[in-house]
């Protein structure tokens, strides 16, 4: 079931639902897909729970906003997350969603009663994200998004875009992902505001001034982080990664060997398992 909200006339927010008996979830996507990246895995969570996955401003059926900034998908989470369930939620959230997912529970500890993080960008690695491959990526997802192309015609372009794989050599993306995620990742920039990716070029100035290291130690709940692997395109260096979540109070941390950022669709079995135990723990 899809279900839109209007946000106080900022943006309507499409949230994808499916039935179940248990506490709530919320998953928040990463830059460029939408809440069906989330399908996968949410099944794999069981019938157990009632789960959620939004799509941000500018992604999937939600509407665009006026800017692209963190903060702004921040206000947006703050805006439905009481829309959408009176009990404090379990918010999971990868990449941009959860640098957003971060912020929420710091601001929000009634509402949120646990939060998972896969693989949040630093401040450090945004600050070269031209360097490691993914500031070109983006501003290719941003060109396809803005080209009018059919589905099928941006996933025959991306499997052609040059990246950089683990070992740092160039080749196709098409080598690296096979055609069913090619059109996946195609139909998400299909409904894409192109505006979103180039904002993350801003590097850490896209952070909009939240401070995650005051922001962790805020957090009241347990937080679970799910680090990805550097050398497979995990965005979270590991000393900066100690540092960062030094003063947070609750915190199990699984580094996800030879797996990179994207965790919950590259190794969803491990993910949703450990994941599992940790929301069983609390």
């Amino acid at each position: 079931m899809m279900r839109v909200f209007s946000l106080d006339g900022r943006v309507s927010m499409a949230v994808k639902e499916w039935d179940g008996d248990g506490p709530e979830w919320l998953f928040v996507h990463g830059l460029a897909r939408a809440g069906n990246d989330w399908t996968l895995f949410a099944q794999a969570m069981g019938p157990s729970w009632r789960r959620m996955a939004l799509d941000l401003r500018g992604h999937g059926s939600s509407t665009r906003g006026q800017r692209y900034l963190v903060p702004d998908y921040v206000d947006d989470i703050e805006t439905v997350l009481p829309l959408l369930s009176v009990r404090p939620v379990i918010l999971m959230g990868h990449s941009l969603g959860a640098l957003a997912a971060i912020a929420v529970a710091a601001k929000q500890p009634d509402r949120v009663a646990a939060v998972i993080l896969e693989d949040p960008p630093t401040p450090g690695f945004l600050s070269r994200l031209g360097e490691t491959g993914y500031g070109a990526m983006f501003e290719a997802y941003a060109r396809l998004a803005d080209a009018g192309l059919a589905v099928p015609e941006i996933a025959r372009e991306l499997a052609v875009l040059p990246v950089r794989d683990p070992l740092g050599k160039v080749r196709p993306l098409g080598e690296m992902r096979d055609a069913a995620r090619l059109r996946h990742m195609a139909a998400c920039l299909s409904r894409l505001d192109p505006a979103a990716p180039l904002a993350a070029l801003a590097g850490p100035a896209w952070l909009g001034g939240l401070d995650l290291a005051e922001m962790l130690a805020a957090i009241r709940c347990p937080v679970l982080l799910l680090r990805g692997d550097e050398r497979f395109g995990g965005m979270m260096p590991l000393e900066e990664t100690g540092e960062l979540f030094r003063g947070t109070r609750d915190l199990t941390r699984l580094d996800m060997t030879g797996v990179g950022h994207q965790i919950h669709a590259m190794a969803q079995e491990p993910a949703a398992l450990a994941v599992g135990a940790f929301v069983n723990s609390i």
